[in-house]
Protein backbone atom coordinates (compact mmCIF):
# COMPACT_ATOMS: atom_id res chain seq x y z
CA UNK A 1 0.00 0.00 0.00
CA UNK A 2 1.47 2.99 -0.86
CA UNK A 3 1.48 6.87 1.53
CA UNK A 4 -1.12 9.03 1.82
CA UNK A 5 -1.61 11.70 -1.50
CA UNK A 6 -1.70 15.11 -1.60
CA UNK A 7 -5.08 16.93 -2.62
CA UNK A 8 -3.27 18.79 -5.14
CA UNK A 9 -2.53 15.25 -7.32
CA UNK A 10 -6.38 14.20 -6.14
CA UNK A 11 -6.78 17.43 -7.92
CA UNK A 12 -4.93 16.70 -11.07
CA UNK A 13 -6.37 13.33 -11.83
CA UNK A 14 -8.78 12.64 -14.11
CA UNK A 15 -10.08 9.66 -12.82
CA UNK A 16 -11.12 12.21 -9.30
CA UNK A 17 -12.65 14.22 -12.05
CA UNK A 18 -14.46 11.11 -13.98
CA UNK A 19 -15.71 10.08 -10.29
CA UNK A 20 -16.81 13.85 -9.74
CA UNK A 21 -18.80 13.77 -12.66
CA UNK A 22 -20.84 10.75 -12.59
CA UNK A 23 -21.64 11.53 -9.18
CA UNK A 24 -22.89 14.70 -10.13
CA UNK A 25 -24.75 12.78 -12.59
CA UNK A 26 -26.63 10.88 -10.48
CA UNK A 27 -27.39 13.53 -7.42
CA UNK A 28 -28.72 15.58 -10.56
CA UNK A 29 -30.93 13.07 -11.84
CA UNK A 30 -32.34 12.13 -8.09
CA UNK A 31 -33.17 16.33 -7.40
CA UNK A 32 -34.92 16.54 -10.75
CA UNK A 33 -37.15 13.26 -10.64
CA UNK A 34 -37.95 14.35 -6.40
CA UNK A 35 -39.19 18.06 -8.13
CA UNK A 36 -41.15 17.30 -11.11
CA UNK A 37 -42.14 13.67 -9.51
CA UNK A 38 -45.99 15.09 -8.86
CA UNK A 39 -46.17 16.71 -11.86
CA UNK A 40 -45.76 13.46 -13.55
CA UNK A 41 -48.15 11.83 -11.20
CA UNK A 42 -50.68 14.23 -11.73
CA UNK A 43 -50.30 14.42 -15.44
CA UNK A 44 -50.77 10.27 -15.41
CA UNK A 45 -54.32 11.30 -14.35
CA UNK A 46 -54.51 11.56 -10.50
CA UNK A 47 -56.09 14.83 -9.16
CA UNK A 48 -56.23 14.65 -5.59
CA UNK A 49 -53.35 16.42 -3.73
CA UNK A 50 -53.12 14.32 -0.77
CA UNK A 51 -52.71 11.15 -3.11
CA UNK A 52 -50.20 12.51 -5.24
CA UNK A 53 -48.31 13.39 -1.97
CA UNK A 54 -48.82 10.18 -0.71
CA UNK A 55 -47.19 8.70 -4.14
CA UNK A 56 -44.54 11.04 -4.33
CA UNK A 57 -43.28 9.97 -0.98
CA UNK A 58 -43.11 6.85 -1.88
CA UNK A 59 -39.97 6.66 -3.62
Amino acid sequence: MEGHGSIRAAMTSGRVWLLCGIYFTIALGIYLVSFWLPTIIKGSGVSDTFTIGLLTAVP
